[in-house]
């Protein structure tokens, strides 16, 4: 009889961490070269070509930490850093007065305002084709607010030194802290000189609050991609330190390990495609402070399947949640009046939304090809629904028109397989090109007689019920 093979002990996993952690937890490199074994080495799964992540034995860094040698070389190190310390505020104080000087002297050139606009948009193409940008749609050039923000970022960095100035400071102690205080001098200098975008110019500031103006030495920081590469390494849960005002563009862009991301307070905006590609992104919590949702800030990440987005935000940008496959929930704050072109296109899990009464403009292919939403409810103070707003959305059966809109745009309901019935009243003066085309189930469009909407049936050989609306 053959003996019973002997269970092995439970012995629990050991806990690795990385470089990053250690220091936080108080050591400094020459310290973890002193007092700590050699760590192991991983490939960075997120950059191949970076340097491997070295791994420790989060349960020997800790027995280290309560020996009196690291007592020791942890006293050191703090009189050095408060040294150390004093220098940085010295140079940053130094760096903020250039910063001062360079805002002072700072020219805002003066063109024809049809050569500003036919330059702008040819930069915006430009920029976009050099960054290997396709949203698979075309730009609506003919949107005043997103017109009005490409010729402001036109002038800031065609028409002034901004760049060159910013370029200059690159690498220096208090760069960062400036930041802020110097693109506002800008945009209120590019307001003096082309007044007609005075309003734009004041939303693009960038908000310093009261708490960060009272401390010393505020920070005020973009995140970078070259950021994120230096201190994200492959982590499926992420946190963002604290004093980041601006999360930029393309920052996370392609990190497909990140699971969840927490972000500080003070935080007021994420940039233009900011975590685009991040196919596991599941959870993120957007901070009150925010105040914009960029041009395809979430675009792709389709395992998201909730998101809420504030009281701060004003505008959910083009394309921001684009391809979100799996987003299920969209809790919409009061704050937003305008959902930009495509905002939500291609969600496809997506079954109910309630639009807030402050919107004024569904954007065109808002919820494009939203395959499984059933219900919407657009309220009372939208004006204009988009071409392909609601384009291939299969499965929504029933439309109320609100009684400010005036155009319902072309394609609009194009396709929309399940619609039985919509209610148009009489403020609709437009119902352009194959609005209604292939929605094979409509069956009566409710309307009052002598309408726009009832001459549009008629010629359309669809049945009308006549309503009092």
């Amino acid at each position: 009889m053959s003996k019973a093979k002997k269970k092995p002990e439970n012995v629990s996993a050991v806990k690795y961490i990385t470089q990053t952690a250690v220091i936080e937890m108080g050591f400094t490199r020459s310290m973890i070269d002193k007092l700590l074994p050699p760590p192991i080495e991983k490939r960075n799964p997120m950059y191949r070509s970076a340097a491997p992540m070295k791994l420790f034995d989060e349960s020997v860094v800790k027995a280290i930490m309560k020996t009196e040698e690291y007592k020791k070389e942890y006293e050191k190190s703090q009189r050095r850093r408060k040294a150390a310390a004093k220098a940085v505020e010295t140079k940053k104080e130094n760096t903020i007065k250039t910063m001062e000087s360079l805002s002072d002297a700072i020219t805002v050139e003066k063109i024809d305002d049809r050569l500003l606009v036919k330059y702008a948009i040819a930069n915006h193409k430009d920029f976009n084709f050099s960054r290997h940008i396709d949203c698979c749609f075309d730009y609506d050039y003919s949107d005043a607010a997103f017109l009005n923000r490409i010729v402001v970022n036109f002038i800031r960095h065609r028409l002034t030194t901004y760049d060159f100035d910013l370029y200059e400071l690159q690498g220096k102690v208090g760069k960062n802290e400036g930041y802020a205080l110097f693109k506002n001098a800008v945009l209120d200098k590019i307001a003096e000189v082309y007044p007609q975008y005075k309003e734009e110019c004041a939303n693009q500031r960038v908000h310093i609050s009261e708490d960060s103006r009272k401390s010393e030495g505020a920070v005020i920081m973009v995140i970078s991609q070259e950021w994120v590469k230096e201190n994200y390494h492959g982590e499926e849960c992420f946190t963002i330190p604290k004093g980041f005002v601006e999360i930029g563009i393309f920052a996370f862009a392609g990190c497909e390990n990140l699971e969840s991301v927490e972000l500080p307070e003070g935080l007021t905006e994420i940039g233009s495609w900011a975590f685009r590609w991040c196919h596991n992104l599941k959870s993120i919590n957007i901070p009150n402070g925010v105040t914009e949702i960029g041009q395809g800030a979430f675009e792709t990440c389709d395992s998201l399947k909730s998101i809420t987005v504030p009281e701060g935000v004003t505008k959910i940008g083009r394309g921001a949640f684009a391809w979100c496959e799996n987003l299920e929930n969209i809790n919409i704050s009061e704050g937003v009046t305008s959902i930009d072109a495509y905002a939500f296109r291609d969600c496809k899990a997506l079954k109910n939304i309630t639009i807030p009464e402050g919107v004024k403009t569904i954007g065109e292919g808002a919820f494009k090809n939203c395959e499984s939403l059933e219900s919407i409810t657009i309220p009372e103070n939208v004006t204009s629904i988009g071409d392909w707003a609601f384009d291939c959305c299969l499965s929504l059966k029933n439309v109320v028109i609100p009684n400010n809109v005036t155009r319902i745009g072309d394609w609009a309901f194009e396709g929309c397989e399940s619609l039985e019935g919509v209610a148009i009243p009489e403020s609709v003066t437009e119902i352009a090109y194959r609005t209604f085309a292939g929605c094979k189930a409509l069956k009566s469009i409710k309307c009052t007689k002598g309408s726009f909407a009832d001459k549009y049936a008629k010629e359309n050989r669809i049945r009308v019920e006549y309503v009092e609306m």
